[in-house]
């Protein structure tokens, strides 16, 4: 990039802005565009449902854990009579990293109550495809509570 003074009439002329001074920075992505291309990206659910995460289950997310931005979220929820409820969630992060580090490899997901103590944990085996349960996990009390959504951070 060079710096040019643009001259009208023999005369300097003054630059409205910086980007106007500097020839070729028009062709940058400013910060204002950066953000709004950043927000604009959908890290949205992969795969929304209802599983204890036993042995017998495979969830599948609609992205690979190597094609997320960073990664996958894994939200648990207690689960009690055939309902799913809507407080006490639990967030797990599975770095995309994992894929390359551990791929297939079980990960504990350490579950905290409402006041915060430990309550149990769920263990699950993470592919750069899939997620596939344990069957500990349909055990008291562990099977308290289940996988109801995989999001992409």
């Amino acid at each position: 990039m060079d710096i040019v003074q643009l001259m009208e009439n023999n005369e300097p002329k003054a630059m409205a802005t910086v980007v106007e001074a500097v020839d070729g920075l028009e062709n940058y992505l400013t910060k204002a565009d950066a953000i709004k291309l950043y927000q604009s990206k959908t890290l949205g659910v992969l795969w929304q449902g209802n599983r204890w995460m036993v042995g017998s289950h495979v969830v599948t997310p609609s992205k690979k854990l190597s094609d997320c931005a960073s990664g996958w979220i894994l939200l648990w929820q207690p689960f009690a009579n055939g309902t799913v409820d809507n407080a006490g969630l639990n967030y797990t992060i599975i770095p995309k990293q994992h894929v390359t580090i551990a791929s297939g490899s079980g990960v504990v997901c350490p579950i905290k109550a409402y006041n915060g103590t430990d309550k149990t944990g769920k263990y699950v085996y993470i592919t750069n495809n899939d997620i596939k349960g344990n069957d500990l996990n349909g055990v008291s009390p562990r099977d308290e509570l289940s996988l109801t959504a995989v999001l992409e951070y």
